[in-house]
């Protein structure tokens, strides 16, 4: 779409009101001379559905004019075809000019290092970058972007959403430019406040398991030099409801990316049930993530058959019309990201 068409046609009422809001906040904005947020990313794209939401989303939240995207950075294993995937996707969103990085392996962990390639991610994903397309590294791309930051005395929001690697290795090599130029940090995670008052990641949430002490390095170091953060937990992700009907949406609009995000949201959700119908505890996304659990908090199954039989719970595909939401971590981040006027009219 057009900036000069902000709202879509063919949408719900509840999607019109949201974007009535967008447009509500743009135009307060224009009135006191606020511009739109910059923000430079990290993500691990295409490991989950909700990275790619993410994405959307902000590609969206760009074409209205609410931000101003400077760049991203994937990581995680299999960075570079995360890299071509971001590409890839840019490029078909007429972005070609937006860059993308490459970053770090974003673990150590074996059971990282070792993960297999989910088909979902890569082998049918309809816009991957030609396999020789050259990626400046995660680290040139963050030092390019803060440093013009810098030089044209503007602010960067930065949304981290993936492994916290990068962002501390970047921090460890350029502490004072990142200072100078970093308004805020948005992530998705999780942390506590310890005794003496410092905000420390905790594990159990995936970003910060994946280099745990390089996740609260980066908690530390915010909070030390007074730099806002806000982290957008599980908890906050399982509270939002997102129908599923938006992904059948997007698949019936008959875009390239509509039709490849529902059926990674089905090959996803799928692989997710399938762990945790396992017996063995270590098989599952989370050991407490039995077939229970999933049914529960992910379906309407309990909610249709109230007093079905262990054995009679679905097996296999049978699952996906019982699913009714897509869990966005990464998409809530993004919108965290816009600033607190977005949230406030958002009533977030």
């Amino acid at each position: 779409l057009s900036k000069h068409v902000p709202i879509p046609t063919g949408i719900r009422d509840e999607e019109r009101k949201v974007y009535e809001m967008a447009l509500e906040v743009i135009g307060e904005r224009k009135k006191k001379g606020i511009l739109p947020t910059n923000i430079v990313v990290i993500s691990d794209l295409q490991k989950d559905v909700d990275d790619l939401a993410a994405w959307i989303t902000l590609v969206e939240l760009r074409r209205l004019g609410l931000v101003n995207l400077k760049g991203f950075v994937t990581n995680f294993t299999f960075e570079e075809e995360r890299a071509r995937a971001g590409r890839g996707l840019l490029d078909l969103m007429h972005l070609k000019s937006l860059p993308v990085g490459v970053g770090t392996r974003g673990s150590d962990r074996e059971a990282d290092l070792n993960r297999r390639m989910m088909p979902y991610e890569f082998d049918k994903c309809p816009y991957m970058a030609p396999k020789d397309t050259r990626f400046p590294t995660g680290a040139e791309l963050l030092h390019q972007i803060f440093t013009e930051a810098q030089q044209n005395d503007d602010q960067l929001t930065v949304l981290l959403i993936s492994s916290l690697r990068d962002m501390d290795q970047f921090i460890q090599a350029y502490p004072d430019l990142i200072h100078a130029v970093a308004e805020k940090f948005i992530l998705q995670g999780d942390f506590r406040v310890s005794d003496e008052g410092v905000p420390e990641a905790l594990p159990g949430a995936a970003n910060n398991d994946f280099d745990l002490p390089a996740a609260r390095r980066v908690h530390r170091w915010a909070f030390e030099h007074s730099i806002p953060m806000t982290v957008y937990t599980k908890l906050a992700a399982f509270a939002t409801h997102i129908p599923d009907q938006l992904c059948q949406d997007m698949e019936a609009s008959g875009h390239v990316v509509g039709k490849y995000l529902r059926e990674s949201q089905v090959a996803m959700d799928l692989d997710f049930y399938r762990s945790a119908c396992s017996e063995d505890p270590k098989d599952r996304f989370k050991g407490s993530m039995d077939q229970e659990w999933y049914l529960r908090h992910k379906t309407t199954y309990f909610q249709q058959h109230p007093h079905a039989l262990k054995s009679e719970w679905p097996m296999g595909r049978e699952v996906i019309r019982y699913v009714n939401q897509l869990t966005a971590y990464d998409a809530l981040a993004a919108v965290g990201a816009v600033g607190g006027d977005f949230l406030d009219k958002m009533e977030i």
